[in-house]
């Protein structure tokens, strides 16, 4: 009788166990199946060729005006033509490549870009930050690869400065850069970082000692 009492208890922790890994199996393959009907419905957002749908003709057209307006108002040199290519995801200027060009002309058309799709999605009430963050947008100035693109001696620093200066107070541009902005911007926009205990040390304040 004890054997055998062993042996039903035995079988019956054996039962609990199995019902508790069906119970398991039923819980997964039902989210499985909540998968299938929820994949099949909903479009595949991921997808490459669904972006391609979604960014019409005439949406990147009028993103690719935006772009060139910006281009054309800071004096950017030699630009007549520009669009946005749906393969590379990318600029394309005057025929080339955005990323053909050197690391000065990239940072500026890259600026161009983000300020051009904050512009875009304002217009058009479409979701967006609100805020563009450009890091040394005017490297260009300070180091220039090649004679064709030394800007130094060009009026591009204070186009680009009045012209973002005039932007709606609903968009916000924070600008880190080296070079000093024209006197007008600076007296109302721009922080000094000194890196000294004169005047602000740094982004991040410096915390004081106790």
């Amino acid at each position: 009788m004890r054997k055998q009492r062993s042996q039903y208890k035995d079988l019956a922790d054996k039962k609990g166990e199995v019902r508790e890994a069906l119970g398991y199996f039923d819980t997964v393959q039902d989210l499985k199946n909540r998968k299938i009907i929820l994949e099949k419905d909903a479009p595949d957002l991921g997808s490459s060729n669904n972006m391609d749908n979604a960014l019409s003709a005439s949406v990147v057209d009028k993103f690719a005006a935006k772009v060139l307006e910006l281009l054309t108002n800071w004096e950017f040199p030699n630009i007549s033509r520009l669009h946005f290519d749906l393969k590379t995801k990318d600029l394309v200027i005057d025929g080339s490549n955005r990323t053909s060009f050197g690391k000065g002309f990239r940072a500026l058309t890259q600026a161009a870009f983000s300020i051009g799709l904050l512009n875009y999605c304002a217009e058009n009430d479409t979701p967006h930050t609100g805020f563009v963050v450009l890091d040394s947008p005017l490297l260009s100035y300070k180091e220039p690869e090649n004679e064709t693109e030394d800007l130094r001696g060009s009026n591009l620093n204070a186009r680009f400065y009045e012209n973002l200066a005039k932007m709606p107070a609903t968009s916000q541009l924070i600008i880190i850069e080296n070079t000093e902005p024209p006197q007008e911007v600076a007296i109302r926009h721009s922080i000094k970082f000194t890196g000294n205990s004169l005047g602000r040390y740094g982004f991040f304040p410096v915390e004081k000692k106790v």
